[in-house]
């Protein structure tokens, strides 16, 4: 019998006898997105990029409910990783993840989206408790350029969607981002890094990781201060954790999001909205 699992977007997992990963959509609506999934880790290029992978895509299945076969990966967690890593190994793991960015973004070309972000925050706005920091943010897009770098990305680069196997980082989970960017990428580490989101989800507060991930976004923001520090990546910011909202599950996740979300408009993005 195999084993299963339910992914939080609905798709479900499982581990076939042959001991293969069969991903399946969640739903009919789904179909669409977890294709243009499967087709974004079909066309990662493990040979471009230092010591970073994904599972290999084997097989596509069409019907009522899309669902495809990739790789099976045992690699450590995050979890597993960052309470035992040296410091030698964190610095591969900066070096990794610095060299994927690093590599998209030499290979972007840069792009006004004030459309496609204005669309998807109104869109978003219809079901948010944070309706007027999204009418601020539309507000501020209609008056001022936003300018990303436009390339492949994976979409969700958070500590969840990482397998550690020795030296080596394979991703997993790719997602179809909105906007293909690697600024999209390094809000999503920072999401993790800085904000803690999936250590405070899974209740593990070990100072050893906190540690680990301060080094971590630290060198990592170093090499990119011109993103980090720019009014589009604090846009970008609030409008990831506005895309959150909608899969929210419990109480803790909610308290944790308000803060997080009430934090970065108060301090940065009203101040942008202002025209500060």
């Amino acid at each position: 019998m195999s084993e299963q699992f339910l992914g939080r977007s609905g798709c479900l997992l499982e581990i076939t006898q042959d001991l293969r990963i069969r991903k399946f959509s969640g739903s009919a609506n789904y179909n669409q997105r977890l294709r243009a999934q499967a087709s974004k880790q079909s066309s990662f290029l493990s040979n471009k990029y230092q010591n970073l992978h994904a599972p290999e895509v084997f097989n596509l299945y069409e019907g009522d409910v899309f669902s495809f076969d990739m790789q099976y990966i045992p690699g450590s967690t995050f979890v597993d990783f960052f309470s035992n890593s040296s410091v030698d190994s964190l610095i591969n793991t900066s070096d990794i993840l610095i060299n994927f960015i690093k590599i998209n973004l030499k290979e972007s070309k840069i792009i006004k989206i004030n459309e496609q972000v204005i669309e998807k925050i109104r869109s978003l706005s219809e079901q948010s408790k944070y309706s007027d920091i999204c009418t601020s943010l539309v507000n501020y897009l209609e008056t001022t350029d936003l300018q990303v770098p436009i390339s492949y990305c994976h979409g969700d680069l958070t500590l969840n969607n990482m397998l550690f196997v020795d030296s080596e980082i394979y991703l997993i989970d790719f997602l179809d981002s909105f906007i293909d960017s690697p600024i999209i990428d390094l809000v999503k580490l920072k999401q993790d890094l800085v904000y803690s989101w999936s250590q405070e989800l899974q209740k593990i507060r070990k100072t050893r990781m906190i540690s680990a991930f301060k080094f971590l976004w630290c060198t990592i923001e170093d090499s990119f201060k011109d993103l980090t520090f720019s009014k589009t990546f604090k846009v970008m910011e609030v409008v990831n954790f506005l895309r959150i909202e909608p899969y929210v599950a419990s109480e803790v996740e909610g308290k944790l999001l308000d803060k997080i979300i009430k934090g970065l408009a108060i301090h940065e993005e009203l101040d942008i909205a202002n025209g500060g």
